[in-house]
């Protein structure tokens, strides 16, 4: 079922033109890594798809119908969140706190979101979330009192909180060890069958882990997609990002 479709999306900044008539289309339960090298338009794509940016021509379609001009707070209210290349914590409020404001980003309104409306349903949840990356433990600590390698990682939960249908994340994995990489993939390898991931990152060991289809954009333009196996396999992909012939 077709959840998400980009149709010619271009996007201009002045005179720069960082993403060309970029189309595919996202279905229901697929897991799809965008990669191509620094400067080739993945964070700007993501940011158009979540709201975040308008983009300067082409169309966004959710469940077929116009999202476009759509608002992040409307594009969450139709199911899709994401995580950001840089954090983006309320730093001065507990973790826990963080993830109950996330959990309840859906809500009609900001009185609503901080109404005792189904508490007991989102404080679990959060348990839940913070337990999968071990933080549960930390849930009275204020994040600037975390790692920065905790803090992507609640980066993740954040946008797992409000039970997306697509989860938009840009580049999880970033500045994280070799651990808490590993309980990345677990979590994100551990979703709901039904739910949708979208994901760049640079961390080809955590792409291929996930992926079920690859796009490759280079330069703003979309050069490639298939499974990691055909993403592996294509010439122009491996000389111009996987490495060489």
């Amino acid at each position: 079922m077709e959840l998400l479709m980009v149709e010619g999306l271009s996007k201009s900044f002045g005179g720069l033109s960082v993403l060309k008539n970029i189309s595919f289309t996202i279905h229901t339960g697929e897991k799809v890594g965008i990669i191509g090298p620094n400067g080739a338009g993945k964070t700007t794509l993501i940011n158009i798809m979540s709201g975040v940016l308008p983009p300067s021509g082409g169309q966004i379609y959710v469940r077929g119908k116009p999202a476009t001009k759509t608002t992040p707070y409307k594009f969450c209210r139709l199911g899709i969140s994401r995580s950001f290349q840089l954090n983006t914590l309320f730093l001065n409020i507990s973790l826990l706190d963080n993830v109950l404001i996330a959990s309840k980003g859906k809500q009609l309104s900001w009185l609503k979101m901080m109404g005792p409306v189904n508490e007991r349903h989102y404080r679990a949840k959060a348990q839940e979330l913070l337990e999968m990356v071990g933080l549960w433990e930390k849930r009275k600590v204020f994040p600037k009192a975390l790692s920065y390698g905790e803090q992507r990682l609640v980066e993740v939960v954040l946008a797992l909180a409000s039970e997306p249908s697509l989860l938009l994340l840009d580049e999880p994995s970033a500045g994280l060890s070799t651990a808490e990489v590993h309980q990345v993939l677990g979590l994100l390898g551990n979703l709901p069958e039904d739910m949708t991931l979208f994901f760049c990152a640079h961390d080809m060991s955590l792409l291929f882990a996930l992926a079920s289809r690859v796009v490759v954009l280079h330069h703003g333009e979309l050069i490639a997609e298939g499974t990691p196996e055909e993403i592996k396999a294509n010439l122009r992909v491996r000389e111009i990002y996987l490495g060489g012939s």
